[in-house]
């Protein structure tokens, strides 16, 4: 319920495609920590999988630069500088995961 809250003021200015846009946009910085979470726990030995995240961050970054879009470059490289955080943070939860579970194990 507090996410609705959240989403009220912006879809009482800009209307419903807010809402879908605000909603994309959380998708995709979900998508950035549980991506890069499940890779590093599935992904052992094929390696180079584990900075696609990363990549697909820096490209989402040069195609916004490049597509002309209406909004400040800092507001652009704010959201992919939260994206690339969110990846980040999904690794370091990784790491610890592990580390937690070599130490259930007794490694």
């Amino acid at each position: 319920m507090f996410h609705v809250f959240l989403a009220l003021p912006a879809l009482a200015v800009f209307g419903a495609l807010a809402g879908i846009v605000l909603g994309l946009m959380g998708a995709l910085l979900a998508l950035a920590f549980f991506g890069q979470l499940l890779l590093c726990l599935l992904c052992k030995t094929v390696r180079w999988l584990l900075w696609l995240p990363a990549l697909l961050g820096v490209v989402g970054l040069v195609l916004c630069l490049l597509a002309g879009l209406p909004l400040s470059v800092g507001v652009i490289l704010l959201f992919w500088g939260v994206y690339e955080v969110l990846a980040l943070c999904g690794w370091a939860v990784s790491r610890l995961l592990r580390g937690l579970w070599r130490l259930v194990r007794g490694v």
